[in-house]
C-alpha cells in the first residue's frame, strides 16, 4: 500500500470514525476543514513514525506539513530513516 492510501485510511478510520477512505480527496484541507485538529496531528506524528519509520522533529510538525493527505506523504518520504 502506497503513503498516501495508508495515511487517508488513517485519518479516515481513526480520526473521522468513517470507513471508506474516499469520503476525503488526497488534496482535502485537512486543518481547514477541522477534519484534523491539533491533536489529530499528534496521533498523525505517531502514526507516521511507527508506520513508515518517518524521522520527524518538532520543526517537521506545520500546519502546512498537514495541509492534506499528499502535503503528509511528502513529509513522510523526506522523513524517511
Amino acid at each position: 500500500m502506497d503513503a498516501e492510501t495508508s495515511i487517508r485510511r488513517f485519518i479516515v478510520r481513526n480520526l473521522m470514525m468513517k470507513k471508506d477512505e474516499n469520503v476525503i480527496s488526497l488534496d482535502e484541507p485537512l486543518l481547514e476543514k477541522g477534519i484534523v485538529d491539533s491533536w489529530g496531528i499528534v496521533e498523525l506524528t505517531e502514526f507516521l513514525k511507527k508506520e513508515f519509520g518517518a524521522d520527524l522533529d518538532d520543526a517537521d510538525i506545520l500546519p502546512e506539513n498537514f495541509h492534506s493527505v499528499r502535503t503528509i506523504a511528502a513529509l513522510v518520504n523526506r522523513g524517511k530513516s
